[in-house]
């Protein structure tokens, strides 16, 4: 996974994000396939949604350059 759903992992649940989502003030999230227009933590309306691996190359980054996020420890690991 190289980015978690920011609305997913809001309530909780740990999904790999598949878009990159924007509203008309510039605000950006992570986004997976579940989400509606208005489904996001800020509560606004989504003006955009683009593929993860081309906004990324917009910005000259390549996705494979992007590190795989390690899953959480198990919560009876954590200090």
């Amino acid at each position: 996974m190289k980015k978690a759903c920011t609305v997913c992992m809001a309530n909780g649940i740990r999904k790999s994000a598949e878009f990159v989502a924007g509203d008309s003030t510039g605000l950006m999230w992570f986004e997976c396939t579940e989400h509606g227009p208005t489904d996001n933590v800020a509560g606004v309306l989504r003006t955009r949604l683009d593929p993860l691996e081309e906004f990324f190359k917009s910005i000259g980054i390549s996705l494979a350059q992007l590190e795989e996020l390690e899953e959480p420890c198990p919560p009876t690991e954590r200090d």
